[in-house]
């Protein structure tokens, strides 16, 4: 083995060790973004719960509050589903007990800081200002199942059309066609302009009815008066 492969050899044995070691601390099928989250949202509950006030000692509140802290409970008002959340919380609880324990019972004026970027790293390069699309962790005979979130129907009728497809432009236009055919079967869009324009001129009829009675009413009041006219003379 020359040099060059030997030092392959050991960067790749390196790189996969560091990729072990991240899958490590945090849990399995969870992205480093959710589990960033779901610490967050621990320490938020643990300082909550640290904040009520208590005779007992604090290094008792402390464990008090650690015991039940991954409770589906505290976690219904968060970014993602409480079994999302519940699951890093567990995971953070049983891996960093003692570490977590201890920055609480120094009363570290920074605790989500300390815990979630120091002490689990669940934090660590995570770009908090974009929310990662969490996905549904269905499972029949511990297999996982692809589940694929419906888009909530917003009346909007989205066409399906690959852009890098050549015959695109005539598969739009025909799924276009497609569309009109159905509406027009429905009674949604069968109106022409025709019927349009003779609605309107329907609707104007009765204008000119009205006007050619005034116009016979103005007549025959003009011709009383010739008449009376006549008679006096």
């Amino acid at each position: 083995m020359d040099l060059f492969t030997f030092c392959l050899v050991i960067v790749a044995s390196l790189a996969n060790i560091l990729l072990v070691s991240c899958a490590e601390n945090r849990p399995q099928d969870m992205s480093q973004g959710i589990f960033c989250e779901c610490c967050s949202a621990t320490v938020k509950e643990l300082t909550k719960k640290l904040q009520k006030k208590s005779s007992d000692p604090w290094e008792v509140k402390v464990v008090e509050a650690m015991e039940d802290i991954c409770n589906v409970n505290n976690f219904r008002a968060y970014d993602y589903s409480p079994p999302t959340t519940i699951k890093g919380c567990k995971f953070i609880m049983d891996k960093f007990d003692e570490d977590i324990e201890s920055v609480l019972i120094k009363k570290d004026p920074d605790p989500e800081k300390t815990i979630c970027y120091e002490v689990t790293k669940a934090c660590e390069g995570v770009d908090r200002t974009k929310k990662e699309k969490e996905e549904m962790d269905v499972r029949i005979n511990d297999k996982k199942q692809n589940i694929k979130q419906q888009q909530p129907d917003d009346g909007i009728q989205r066409m399906n059309v690959d852009i890098n497809d050549p015959n695109s432009a005539s598969r739009l236009a025909e799924q276009i066609k497609q569309q009109i055919a159905e509406q027009q079967a429905m009674g949604g869009g069968g109106g022409s302009d025709d019927d349009d324009e003779q609605d309107d001129a329907d609707e104007q009829e009765p204008e000119d009815d009205g006007d050619e009675g005034n116009e016979k009413s103005s007549k025959k009041t003009q011709s009383k008066d010739s008449d009376r006219a006549k008679t006096e003379l």
